[in-house]
């Protein structure tokens, strides 16, 4: 009996032994198939044994030991990570901290490298300077501000060499404003000037007087030829005929002249108008008197006994004749169509430029993106956009073409991040908050929204994002114009 109740005492501490190492090495976190390696801090931050050791939020260890280096009185800090995992020998490690986080967190930065840690080593790239408290409530958010902070210093020596050349292009701009202003004085006081008034009902006695003599030309011309045509061939009464039309269509011509006269004597602004209409007067007179001399040719044929060498002659001079004022014809029409058209149309030409820069930070990388676009007005409905989609990485192109579209904002269309796309905008006021919106890569369809808010006449702030029902991003940035 004493026999077996030793055996079983003997078997009940064995088993309190084994069950004790058991939990011993639960509690110990004891694991045979990892690989240990040293990282030295200049502050654990209050870090603890047994804190998980994360990569990109993946537990793949924990912490093992820290001992304080009697030498250089810094932690060093000993790491059991899982054999499974192979850690790039350029990765950082570091420790985070802060209001969200209420302990200590120990964490990996994964960094591509062609070789890797082994048993024993002691990490290479350890963050020293404690965290900010952006970086502990968003580390992207903080990574995504020192870029853009990397990226304002060092565009400011060229964006202070661009506002420089934009303030001499404005000075240019305002000289030649000056300029224009002056001539349109100086336009509007030959307008007003008396001598030149005088001078234009002048010319309108004159063409007057040009039209009597060119009816009664035409009329006696008619005549004559009709008598020629008797005497001759059927070639001289198609010529005749042709001659006589011409000088009807003439005649209709100068009254219609006589009316853009008088509606450039009341509103005629233009030197060149005034200049062309003198040519053209001159013109006149020399067609004229040409027609004169063939009446006098033609009277002399009917009595001549040499009519058809004569007649040669007369038709030559008829076919010139018919020539010249096919030109006055036209150079007179030209005149009339530019007097009758000017003033009414829509305004034209390109307006005043408007360079605007974007500096946003993204939540998903790239985490930084800048934009340079320049918007060039053509007319009151339209303009051109141009510019460089993220200038300071990969420079895509922006050209899009811009219409209003009334009350519903701007419409945009053409190339958009060097793809095919169109936007839209409303309102079209730049004034208080607008809301913008962006297609473009048709084989891969994106959606970009924004909605920016008005500062001052320079800045304007804007949230919004990116790959909308795909691979959402919000950003926020920062909009300067000029």
């Amino acid at each position: 009996m004493e026999s077996k109740a030793a055996v079983k005492v003997g078997f009940m501490v064995l088993v309190g032994l084994v069950l004790g190492f058991a939990a011993w090495y639960f509690l110990a976190h004891l694991n045979l198939n990892t690989y240990t390696l040293r990282a030295v801090f200049r502050d654990t931050k209050g870090l603890q044994r047994q804190t998980p050791l994360r990569m990109n939020g993946v537990t793949i260890g924990e912490v093992q030991k820290i001992e304080l280096d009697p030498q250089t009185l810094r932690p060093v800090v000993w790491l059991s990570v899982d054999k499974k995992y192979r850690i790039p020998n350029r990765s950082l490690i570091r420790i985070t901290s802060g209001l969200l986080i209420s302990n200590p967190q120990i964490e990996i930065v994964p960094e591509p490298s062609d070789t890797y840690y082994v048993d024993g080593e002691t990490w290479k790239n350890v963050e020293q300077v404690p965290s900010s408290g952006l970086a502990a409530i968003s580390p992207e958010a903080d990574e995504a501000v020192k870029q853009l902070t990397h990226t304002i210093k060092t565009l400011t020596p060229k964006l202070s060499a661009t506002m420089d050349s934009m303030q001499g292009i404005l000075k240019r701009t305002d000289v030649m404003m000056a300029n224009f202003e002056q001539a349109s004085y100086s336009a509007r006081s030959l307008a007003g000037d008396p001598k030149i008034r005088r001078t234009m009902y002048a010319l309108l006695d004159d063409m007057k007087e040009v039209s009597g003599n060119a009816r009664l030309t035409a009329k006696e011309l008619t005549g004559e030829l009709r008598v020629v045509v008797k005497r001759n061939s059927a070639k001289v009464d198609e010529l005749t005929t042709g001659a006589v039309d011409l000088l009807q269509k003439f005649a209709d011509t100068v009254d219609a002249a006589r009316g853009a006269v008088t509606k450039l004597a009341e509103q005629v602004s233009d030197p060149r108008l005034q200049q062309s209409l003198v040519e053209t007067l001159d013109l006149a007179k020399t067609t004229l008197a040409r027609f004169n001399q063939i009446a006098s040719d033609i009277h002399n044929l009917s009595g001549d006994p040499n009519v058809q060498n004569d007649l040669k002659t007369t038709v030559a001079t008829v076919k010139e004749t018919a020539e010249e004022g096919q030109k006055l014809v036209e150079r007179i029409n030209t005149l009339v169509g530019s007097i009758q058209t000017g003033g009414k149309g829509p305004r034209l030409g390109i307006g005043r430029p408007e360079l605007a820069i974007d500096f946003m930070g993204r939540t998903n990388a790239p985490h930084f993106r800048s934009d340079l676009n320049v918007r060039l007005p053509i007319g009151d409905k339209n303009a051109l956009n141009l510019g460089l989609y993220d200038f300071a990485e990969r420079y895509k192109l922006n050209a899009q073409y811009e219409t209003l579209l009334g009350g519903y904002g701007d419409f945009r269309y053409g190339i958009y991040a060097g793809k095919l796309g169109a936007g839209w905008t409303w309102p079209s006021s730049a004034s208080g908050t607008r809301f913008r919106l962006d297609m473009y890569n048709p084989n891969n369809l994106q959606l970009d929204a924004k909605a920016l808010f008005k500062i001052n006449d320079d800045f304007q702030i804007f949230l919004g994002a990116d790959s909308i029902f795909k691979q959402t991003t919000p950003l926020i940035g920062v909009r300067l114009t000029r």
